[in-house]
């Protein structure tokens, strides 16, 4: 059954059974009982994604949270026991937008994401940084799609406000033009905002274009969250349309690419891309360019993620920088570190084991590391012998591929191994503390596919001795202690990046250095499992000279060297909201959500500089419209940010406030008392006890519920398998044709300058007098030429990462064909995609259409016109004229066609 289909079946009886109980209880209710609602907040643990209907009823706050705990708790729940596949179809949605907000879809071009993916290496330190942070430079350019889905979203009567304003300003400045021209005669001009042709019906329907009024308003870019992995536009909609119609200006939201199918960096590649088509549109673009003094960028939990990291890139590039950040509950550290993860649990809205868990499928857990590099160099020794065929030689270094012998070294230690790999000793070590000289000792076989023997090179190479401690930095293979025994994690933890990188600070952002930034708005719960991380990064920005940088970090990211010379501190505004639901700010109906909502738009309107954003009160009220007394300030109030002029509203750096579930502010506690500020820097993002027992546990229950369908995986997989190799006869066959046609290419130019160059010329390659060996030379083909003059070396051709010995992580879609979607993907390889159905969806990068021509038609249409070389005609120009070289080439290539083509 659907994921929608479940929770229609059991939330529906909840739903009812919750209105029901509160709606018999609303007569008890007093003035005594709503001082009590302080505690159900405690029980609550809501977000508010409630239809919006529900805050239109006359339910009390208590009745509402209660619901909204229960539907989000129980989604949660419900979908960890579904596949990932099945979430982000769920996620992605589409929802429509109401009549009062234009919304315009439109595509981020390709032009953009080249320009993102460029700055983003240079971001990394250059291109060997980034092969060994990534895996590579090419893998994470490959997309199913030619762009990054994305939406403009205004609220409409803010484009007919602008639009009348527009027509007075015209008005005013024609009738001026007409009173001092003396030949024009009197006329009498009404009211400008008569004259416009503007709707005075809301719910009437408008065209959804970008017009020039929607140019020169405030410019939210919104990143939304989902885990790296779920979530869309759709997803976040109600909000965005909120967010539109508190600022009175424009929201620009992003379909990013989703992991596991994309991880790191291809998420951050399109945030970047996103913010370059902003500030420079590309040509053919709706808008303007965007001044980055007029854009705020916001984003929820793993978008708020991406906001950090995108700061920090825009920072590190020399990018114009945005006026601010809005960030809400941003997930700063993947590994789990801090105790409100865990603490926090019952209060939270996430899972039992986390965010890491589903049911198993083709797509997760990925392929070992071991069938991952087989699979690799099978394709990349295939590939490259297609491209030195012409030399005999294959350009391009070796493949190693890690094999374990399997050979015990050091202390010998009983283990049970978990379905995904990781280990655990069935024995307590004594004494706590354990030095071990590695599980296995590793071959490295080094594969040389090019000299026709395919011989190997081994190199043994056995594990230093290591000390087990009850941390460990994250890794692949970290070892620690837990509960006494010795843990080894050979699985990824999470979806969005490997264990290595996240120690990286584009990953995990609270190991960066976070001075330099625009002013930030960090919005957290108090009841969140992210508090802690959220609190230690909010004045890390703020104190980057007290929160220092771990040296790991920068040795994994050089551009960070001396980095605080060069940039100071982060003005930060902090607010905790005491015992909210996290992602407050992503609801609408609930106190603290509200104070939330307008906290955000007063930080939009100081940063961006557009005061009539904000909207006066004379007293602060409650979600009921309760005047609260004198003196008592909410949240949201823009005289936080009132000073002297000349001065600045953050004292050190920081307003920091606690918001009560009324939406009270009060002072926040000096850093010195908070448990979050004063953790030591070698316990921050690293793995411990209480995060790998919960993983380990998770791991072990999911392998028992679960354990039916490994077999069922197992056969798909080797079916998609089969399925691709077949598949990649065609592809090879039309990067055979791309060869050929660069080869043909090449010859037909150096014949017409042979007849053009005068004769005793030194420079001119005359074939007759060269002869065939010299001809043999100039036909070569390196990888290099062929990247640089053909569609095979195009950075989204989704196999060019094999060309260049890249390392993808193992659930990347580049560098898989045992999933269907992986296979579809593979067959956009001339990048022909448009409008098509359901059938052809990828979810990991929110396709909602896409067409795929099969490359067996486009090589027959090609290998037809390649075998008509030997009948030129003049009228084809393409039709390269049959020359000596050109047929010696040929004699090259057609021994590596299908023995019926050579025929």
């Amino acid at each position: 059954m659907s994921l929608g289909a479940h929770v229609g079946m059991k939330l529906g009886p909840l739903i009812l059974g919750t209105l029901i109980q509160h709606f018999l209880r609303r007569e008890t209710a007093t003035k005594d009982t709503k001082a009590r609602e302080e505690l159900l907040y405690d029980e609550a643990f809501t977000i508010a994604k409630v239809s919006g209907w529900v805050s239109d009823q006359n339910i009390s706050s208590k009745s509402l949270i209660a619901l909204c705990g229960t539907l989000t708790k129980a989604f949660m729940e419900e979908a960890t026991r579904h596949t990932i596949e099945e979430l982000q179809g769920f996620s992605n949605t589409r929802i429509p937008s109401p009549p009062w907000v234009r919304t315009v879809r439109m595509m981020i071009p390709l032009s953009c994401c080249d320009q993102a993916a460029d700055l983003l290496i240079d971001a990394f330190g250059g291109i060997e940084i980034a092969r060994n942070v990534a895996g590579g430079v090419r893998w994470w350019q490959v997309r199913g799609l030619e762009g990054i889905p994305a939406e403009w979203i205004m609220v409409r009567k803010d484009i007919d406000a602008r639009r009348r304003r527009r027509k007075a300003e015209k008005e005013e400045l024609r009738r001026s033009k007409s009173a001092r021209n003396i030949r024009t005669t009197q006329k009498t001009a009404g009211p400008a905002v008569n004259n416009a042709t503007h709707r005075d019906d809301d719910n009437e329907p408008e065209p959804h274009v970008y017009s020039s009024e929607m140019d020169g308003t405030p410019c939210m870019l919104y990143i939304h969250g989902g885990g790296g992995y779920f979530g869309s536009i759709d997803q976040e909609r109600y909000m965005l349309h909120r967010y539109a119609r508190k600022m009175s200006g424009r929201v620009f939201a992003i379909n990013y690419r989703l992991a596991p199918q994309y991880p790191f960096p291809c998420a951050l590649q399109d945030s970047i891309a996103a913010y370059l088509y902003l500030i420079k549109p590309p040509p053919g673009a709706p808008h303007a360019p965007v001044d980055p003094a007029s854009i705020i960028i916001a984003g929820d939990s793993s978008g708020g993620n991406l906001c950090l990291a995108l700061l920090q890139v825009i920072r590190d590039v020399g990018l114009p920088p945005a006026s601010g950040a809005i960030l809400i509950s941003p997930w700063c550290d993947l590994t789990h570190s801090f105790a409100s993860c865990f603490d926090n649990m019952p209060s939270d809205v996430m899972p039992m084991y986390g965010l890491n868990k589903h049911k198993p499928s083709t797509l997760w857990p990925p392929p070992a590391p071991m069938d991952t590099a087989i699979l690799r160099d099978k394709i990349s020794t295939r590939l490259q012998r297609v491209i030195g065929i012409a030399n005999g030689t294959v350009d391009g270094d070796t493949d190693t591929i890690t094999l374990l012998d399997g050979e015990k070294k050091g202390t010998v230690m009983n283990q049970r191994e978990t379905a995904w790999g990781d280990k655990v000793t069935l024995d307590k070590i004594p004494g706590g503390s354990a030095t071990i000289s590695g599980n296995k000792s590793m071959t490295a076989v080094s594969m040389h596919p090019g000299d026709g023997n395919n011989t190997q090179t081994k190199t043994t190479v056995v594990p230093a001795p290591v000390e087990i401690k009850t941390t460990a930095r994250c890794d692949d293979g970290a070892t620690l202690l837990v509960d006494g025994k010795a843990v080894t994690i050979n699985s990824q933890i999470q979806f969005y990046a490997t264990n290595r990188q996240a120690n990286h600070p584009y990953v995990s952002p609270i190991l960066g250095y976070l001075g330099g930034l625009p002013p930030c708005l960090f919005i957290v719960s108090d009841k969140e499992c992210l508090r802690d991380e959220i609190v230690y990064t909010a004045h890390k920005a703020a104190h980057p000279e007290t929160y220092l940088l771990k040296e790991e970090t920068r040795e994994f990211h050089p551009p960070i060297v001396d980095i605080e010379k060069r940039y100071g501190p982060t003005d930060v505004h902090l607010q905790i909201y005491d015992a909210a639901e996290r992602g407050v700010a992503s609801g609408n109906v609930t106190p603290p959500s509200v104070a939330a909502h307008r906290a955000s738009a007063v930080m939009a309107s100081i940063v961006t500089e557009e005061p009539e954003i904000i909207t006066p009160r004379g007293h602060s009220t409650d979600r009921r419209g309760e005047t609260l007394p004198d003196g008592i300030e909410t949240a949201g109030n823009p005289m936080v940010y009132a000073c002297d002029e000349g001065g600045t509203p953050f004292m050190d750096h920081m307003i920091r406030e606690r918001v009560s579930t009324q939406g009270v502010v009060r002072a926040l506690e000096p850093a010195s008392e908070i448990y979050a500020c004063n953790i030591p820097l070698d316990e921050i993002c690293v793995l411990n006890e209480r995060s790998v027992r919960r993983y380990i546990n998770g791991q072990v229950a999911w392998g028992k519920k679960f354990s039916g369908v490994t077999k069922s995986i197992e056969k798909s997989r080797e079916k998609n398998l089969k399925l691709a190799k077949k598949e990649g006869v065609k592809t090879l066959d039309y990067l055979r044709i791309q060869l050929h046609k660069n080869n043909t290419r090449r010859s037909r130019e150096r014949d017409e300058a042979a007849r053009v160059t005068p004769p005793g010329s030194g420079s001119a390659v005359d074939g007759a007098s060269a002869g065939e060996d010299a001809a043999d030379e100039h036909d070569a083909v390196s990888v290099s030429e062929v990247n640089a003059n053909n569609v095979l070396g195009s950075r989204h051709w989704t196999w060019g990462w094999v060309l260049d010995g890249e390392n993808p992580p193992p659930s990347s879609i580049a560098s898989r064909r045992d999933t269907e979607e992986a296979r579809r993907l593979s067959k956009v390889a001339d990048r022909q995609i448009g409008e098509g159905d359901a059938e052809h969806n990828i979810s990991g990068n929110h396709l909602w259409s896409m067409v795929v021509e099969a490359l067996a038609a486009h090589a027959m249409k090609n290998r037809d016109k390649a075998k008509a070389h030997d009948h030129p005609r003049p009228a084809e120009p393409s039709t390269p004229p049959s020359t000596p070289s050109h047929r010696k080439s040929l004699s090259r290539f057609l021994p590596f066609m299908h023995p019926k083509e050579q025929s």
